[in-house]
C-alpha cells in the first residue's frame, strides 16, 4: 500500500489520483493547513518519487501534482523551497546547486513548470550518477 499525506491507496497511479482529486474537489493545496503541515512535506515526496524512477509510467501525473502544490505559492517555491531542497541533496555541490536553480527559472504555466522540473530531475540524477563515480 502507498500513503500519500495520509491518502492510502492500493497502487501508487491510485494515490497520486486521489490527491489530484482531492486538490481540485476540495481546494486541498490552498488550504491553511495543507500549506503549513503538509506541502513541503509532499513536494519532496514528489521530487523524490521523480528522481527514483520506479514510477515513470506516472511521471505525468507526478509532475501535474507537484505542480499544482507549487502553483499555490510559486515565490516560496522557487525563492525557498527549491534551494532548500537543492541543499538538502548531498550528492551537489555547491556549483551544482546555483547551476541548477539558475537553470530552473521560475515558469508558472503548466507545461514551462513540468520541462523545467523533468530537466533537474534529470541533471540532479546525472549528478548523482558522476559523483558516485568519482567517490567509488
Amino acid at each position: 500500500y502507498y500513503s500519500f499525506v495520509g491518502v492510502l491507496c492500493c497502487d501508487a497511479s491510485c494515490c497520486v489520483c486521489r490527491m489530484n482529486r482531492l486538490g481540485a474537489v476540495q481546494r486541498l493545496y490552498k488550504r491553511t493547513e495543507f500549506i503549513q503541515d503538509v506541502a513541503q512535506d509532499m513536494l519532496t515526496r514528489l521530487l523524490v518519487s521523480l528522481f527514483g524512477g520506479s514510477h515513470d509510467i506516472l511521471r505525468e501525473e507526478l509532475l501535474t501534482t507537484l505542480y499544482n502544490v507549487a502553483s499555490v505559492d510559486f515565490a516560496s517555491f522557487y525563492g525557498s523551497y527549491l534551494p532548500q531542497f537543492l541543499q538538502d541533496h548531498s550528492t551537489l555541490d555547491q556549483q551544482q546547486r546555483e547551476h541548477l536553480l539558475r537553470s530552473v527559472g521560475c515558469d508558472t504555466d503548466s507545461p514551462s513548470f513540468s520541462k523545467h522540473m523533468e530537466r533537474l530531475v534529470e541533471d540532479i540524477q546525472y549528478a548523482s550518477r558522476v559523483g558516485s563515480v568519482q567517490t567509488s
